[in-house]
């Protein structure tokens, strides 16, 4: 099956911590989307994430680098 090209909140959040292995909070995951250090996309009170700027994302933890 095809894979959405964008992500919700939750979803990039447990793709993060699966992928990572970190138990990162969920709150924590949303003060980073708050501060745009997860770029992210709002349509009226609906928050998207691009798969590929989740893939930075996870890329980045994965590097050992900070957000």
């Amino acid at each position: 099956p095809p894979t959405p090209l964008m992500l919700r909140p939750v979803e990039g959040w447990k793709l993060l911590c699966a992928r990572t292995g970190c138990n990162i909070r969920l709150e924590t995951f949303y003060k980073w989307i708050e501060r745009l250090e997860v770029p992210c996309i709002r349509l009226g009170t609906k928050i998207f994430i691009p798969k590929r700027i989740m893939e930075n994302v996870i890329n980045t933890c994965l590097d050992g680098e900070r957000l």
